[in-house]
């Protein structure tokens, strides 16, 4: 029964997240659910525009952060940015990928969320 809702949750995940494509921003975080420690890989899509500066990505559980910030050459800019982080201890993830203009001000920002399973070797018995 705990692997088909995992398989639901994965699918309900991955399924919200391709819906963004068209966006000026969208995240993907792979996989959606997983079993601790894992390694997590989260690709970003930005749509180039000339005001873009850099993309700002940021994994927390609450118990676990981490924030990666690449630099944007504007409408020049990579149009994929991936990230991996290895290690990802068990937690409900929120992954956040904004993009930051020439201004220096916060502009679009995407969302996704990932669950880390604890291993059976760290379950009470």
């Amino acid at each position: 029964m705990r692997w088909s809702r995992l398989w639901l949750f994965g699918l309900a995940l991955s399924t919200a997240t391709l819906g963004a494509a068209g966006e000026p921003v969208s995240v993907r975080v792979n996989p959606s659910v997983a079993i601790a420690p894992t390694i997590l890989a989260i690709s970003v899509k930005v749509a180039p525009q000339a005001a873009n500066r850099a993309l700002e990505i940021v994994v927390d559980s609450g118990d676990f952060y981490r924030l990666s910030r690449t630099q944007l050459e504007g409408d020049q800019g990579p149009v994929l940015n991936n990230l991996k982080i290895d290690g990802v201890p068990a937690g409900e993830y929120e992954v956040t990928a904004t993009v930051i203009g020439d201004d220096g001000r916060r502009g679009t920002t995407a969302h996704a969320r990932a669950e880390v399973m604890p291993s059976s070797s760290s379950l009470p018995r």
